[in-house]
């Protein structure tokens, strides 16, 4: 079973998401980078997803912080935002694989997951 990594700063997206993908995948939640970061340093995480917009640290920076490490699993961002030129940048350069849109379609998610 797969170890996905999702991370959000609002715990009721953090519920939601475990809700609808646990039995499917084995679900780890963060409420902020650093405490994700953590995880990533306990636990072999097949696949991320991480919220765009967070307080201290942001998904973009969260996903520079991984690459940093040397990490090389697949990072999406979710976001409510349109596709924004940093994310867009990071596509581009391979730090990010892609991006959801918020509310993300849960069929999407599983699609892309699956294909890693």
């Amino acid at each position: 079973m797969k170890k996905i990594l999702y991370v959000d700063d609002e715990s009721f997206n953090l519920e939601v998401f475990i809700d609808i993908f646990k039995g499917i995948f084995e679900v780890y939640t963060a409420n902020s980078g650093i405490a994700a970061l953590s995880i990533l340093n306990q636990e072999q995480i097949d696949f991320v997803i991480t919220d765009m917009k967070m307080p201290n640290m942001s998904g973009l920076k969260l996903v520079e912080e991984i690459r940093e490490k040397s990490i090389l699993i697949p990072c999406y961002i979710l976001t409510g935002y349109e596709l924004k030129k940093e994310v867009k940048q990071a596509i581009d350069k391979g730090d990010l694989n892609g991006y959801f849109a918020k509310p993300f379609d849960t069929e999407e998610v599983l699609k892309t997951i699956r294909s890693f």
